[in-house]
């Protein structure tokens, strides 16, 4: 008897760690997704957005959105102020022409299975601001060129 209460004794110490380490944070992000801050933000911002996730970082939050069958990335201060959009990974076919000559008379070239490309919205003035971000997967170090839209390089 005093064998089988050792044995599951161990067994329940053991199993603590497990049971304890996985932090379920659905609850926290669902207070977040409802936070009618962050919804009016998005909605007056990009109509018609689902927000699929949103994380509290050192910056404010990233809200993570479904839109236009795209996953897209929005940032915002802790003011619930808009700071830039990520557009992740969008077609090379989508990038301006210009940006594309710029690219191609730097010598460099894209493989859309190892590269990617971003387009960041940004608020500039009442304006919002555009720049491609082409991040080159090239060993053994990775290349980030930014550009404007005109094709320009950004510092």
């Amino acid at each position: 008897m005093r064998k089988n209460i050792w044995k599951w004794g161990l067994f329940i110490l053991l199993l603590a760690p497990v049971m304890t380490a996985c932090k379920d944070d659905d609850e926290d992000d669902y207070n977040f997704r409802n936070d009618p801050h962050i919804t009016q933000t998005v909605e007056s911002r990009y109509p018609g957005a689902q927000i699929v996730e949103v994380e509290r970082t050192y910056q404010g939050y990233e809200v993570q959105m479904w839109l236009n069958n795209g996953e897209v990335d929005m940032h915002l201060d802790l003011n619930y102020q808009w700071l830039y959009t990520e557009f992740e990974d969008i077609a090379w076919t989508s990038v301006p022409e210009a940006v594309v000559n710029s690219f191609t008379q730097d010598g460099f070239t894209f493989n859309p299975r190892e590269d990617d490309v971003d387009r960041i919205e940004y608020p500039n003035g009442a304006e919002t601001g555009i720049y491609y971000r082409i991040e080159l997967d090239r060993e053994p170090i990775d290349l980030i060129l930014v550009y404007n839209p005109d094709g320009s390089k950004r510092s």
